[in-house]
């Protein structure tokens, strides 16, 4: 009898899964083009916060890096739902994503599990046919804004590629590094 009572409670346990109300998120991953055509946003960026909210969610502040659609900005936040089995999408910070989002709500877009957004990892395809972003600067009003403007050059991606690469290549520090003792040693034979 104890062998048969604990079999019917281990089984219990196994088949009871989720709380009663709970639902699991089901969709189909989505071809580039319905993802492309039905997004409100796409742009690359790198997870800077993630904050609970009031009403269940998540917001994700991201620093982006590059912006094919309307992400316009050096930070954007979205809105996700907290759980997976909610739809949300499990952003994780300091990874860098490339980013479909829906309507915006406010200044916030929405991101779902059911969008085509991945990590920059595993978005190769994606970037092959997204082909070249832009580059999203914040002009802040201030004394210096009055001057001339400066140009940079399109290598440098606004505060999220510094941070990230430091703006600097090891193969140009490497040849400078290599002029500089080149320089010395011909000045020292002279």
């Amino acid at each position: 009898m104890r062998k048969f009572l604990g079999l019917v409670l281990l089984s219990s346990a196994v088949s009871w899964t989720a709380p009663l109300g709970a639902s699991a998120c089901s969709c189909a991953e989505q071809p580039f083009e319905t993802a492309h055509a039905g997004a409100a946003a796409i742009f690359e960026g790198r997870a800077a916060s993630i904050a609970p909210q009031e009403d269940g969610r998540l917001l994700v502040t991201f620093d982006v890096v590059q912006t094919w659609r309307a992400a316009g900005h050096e930070h954007v936040e979205v809105l996700t739902q907290a759980l997976e089995a909610t739809c949300g999408y499990p952003f994780e910070i300091g990874t860098s994503y490339l980013v479909y989002a829906a309507e915006a709500e406010g200044d916030r877009y929405l991101v779902s599990l059911c969008s085509r957004t991945a990590p920059m990892a595993a978005a190769d395809s994606d970037r092959v046919l997204l082909g070249s972003g832009v580059v999203p600067v914040d002009v802040v009003d201030s004394p210096e804004s009055d001057r001339a403007p400066v140009s940079h050059p399109p290598t440098h991606a606004g505060c999220a590629s510094c941070s990230a690469g430091g703006g600097r290549s090891p193969l140009g520090t490497l040849a400078f590094g290599l002029l500089a003792i080149g320089l010395f040693l011909r000045r020292s034979r002279s």
